[in-house]
């Protein structure tokens, strides 16, 4: 095995062992709490705490099919945060749908580059 090799091996499996270590008996369960969902213009942003490490995250809940409930269970599995946006799936005028992840809003199928900046 090369070192390049050697080196992802080790790094995925410090990462599945962090992932599951809220698995292991004998441990602590991650305290949670759940925040009421933030409300935006067109939809809702819903984060709930979890252990250290990593977050969980569905920015497109409503749109893209179970997203938001494969998230739920996963961050409820594993003990992560997650934070889930829906109700974002509304076009505007010109087609174009607001992306929660990045500051961009582009029509679905548009090449990339026909994005425009999201109005503050």
């Amino acid at each position: 095995m090369t070192r390049r090799g050697l080196a992802s091996l080790g790094i995925g499996l410090a990462l599945l062992s962090s992932g599951c270590a809220g698995l292991i008996t004998g441990k602590e369960p991650a305290e949670t709490t759940e925040a009421p969902p933030a409300r935006t213009a067109s939809g809702q942003v819903h984060a709930e705490k979890g252990r250290a490490g990593l977050v969980i995250a569905a920015p497109h809940g409503t749109s893209d099919a179970a997203t938001d409930v494969i998230g739920r269970d996963l961050a409820k599995q594993s003990g992560f945060g997650l934070v889930v946006a829906t109700g974002y799936s509304q076009l505007d005028a010109e087609g174009r749908r607001y992306n929660v992840n990045r500051p961009t809003e582009g029509v679905p199928g548009a090449a990339v580059r026909l994005e425009v900046a999201t109005a503050p």
